[in-house]
């Protein structure tokens, strides 16, 4: 009945699905489906568990889809005994005893967040068509993370695709978190910097210093924070604010700190909504690997 997935793989269901991807894991615990207790009381064969500690006690219901982990492994529901400390992340149901999605100590609780959300150094151990299986270079936990079509993936310099892996690479992979709980591999890259260029053009608002600008053209140019060179096109109507107000395109001098806010139109390419110029200096971005491409050129699979 409880999970245990095939070849000792831990599926990467997601721990807190609405929490962004910068948020601590103590701050993670604060979240209303997540709880930390002690076990008042645990039957594995009927797979519920109780649970006591600053709030009332509480009972939870384990499925063949809960991951159980201690120590950042994977083990069976009989390996957790009353009095242990743990932290369970359970689904909010009418039903009772609600259903766990996880039942970890906290050290695996706080693996599981790093990498389902950070950046996460990988060797590769099997390469499928929906997923990439490794093992965690920190500590050695296999891992799998899903990819598709959307997956952004460069090795050797050049965009590429994640078929393109063989099993003993070093890679990076930037997660985020699926609405059914998995995750994905946003990004799959030979250098952790890479990884972070790729993962940041993913994102909806793009941060860094402002190296030139045309209002002719209506483009600018930018060094962002993870070292890539953005070629980005504003919109019609696009509107430039500092300090919460409208300051208009003449506060767009190079060397200003700024954001810009991206939107994809009818045309499916993405465009400046908004450019937020910032008063104080931003930290200054990573000299990047090489001259990144425009914003619109083709990038491999996903490439957006």
């Amino acid at each position: 009945m409880l999970r245990s997935t095939g070849g000792g793989l831990l599926l990467l269901t997601a721990a807190v699905a609405s929490v962004p991807t910068q948020t601590t894991p103590a701050a993670s615990l604060k979240a209303d489906n997540v709880r930390v207790g002690q076990i008042a009381a645990l039957d594995a064969s009927a797979g519920t568990i109780t649970l006591t500690g600053a709030r009332p006690p509480a009972a939870f219901r384990l499925t063949s889809r809960t991951v159980l982990m201690r120590g950042c492994r994977a083990v069976a529901a009989d390996a957790f005994s009353a009095g242990q400390t743990v932290v369970v992340r359970f689904r909010k149901s009418a039903q009772s005893p609600q259903p766990l999605y996880e039942l970890v100590d906290r050290e695996s609780w706080d693996w599981l967040l790093r990498v389902r959300r950070a950046i996460t150094e990988v060797r590769v151990t099997r390469v499928g068509e929906d997923a990439i299986d490794g093992d965690e270079a920190r500590k050695a936990v296999p891992v799998t993370y899903r990819v598709t079509p959307k997956t952004l993936c460069r090795l050797k310099g050049v965009d590429a695709e994640p078929a393109g892996l063989r099993i003993g690479d070093r890679v990076w992979v930037a997660p985020r978190l699926l609405p059914g709980g998995q995750a994905m591999a946003v990004a799959v890259a030979d250098s952790e910097a890479d990884a972070a260029r790729l993962r940041e053009r993913t994102l909806p608002s793009v941060t860094g210093t402002l190296t030139a600008f045309d209002a002719a053209a209506r483009a600018l140019t930018m060094s962002t924070r993870a070292g890539d060179r953005r070629d980005l096109t504003l919109a019609e109507g696009c509107v430039v604010r500092r300090e919460a107000r409208e300051v208009g395109a003449s506060a767009l001098r190079t060397g200003v700190a700024i954001t810009a806010h991206l939107r994809r139109g009818d045309d499916g390419e993405r465009r400046v909504v908004r450019v937020t110029v910032h008063a104080r200096a931003r930290p200054a971005p990573r000299a990047p690997s090489g001259a990144g491409k425009p914003d619109g050129a083709p990038r491999g699979p996903g490439g957006r």
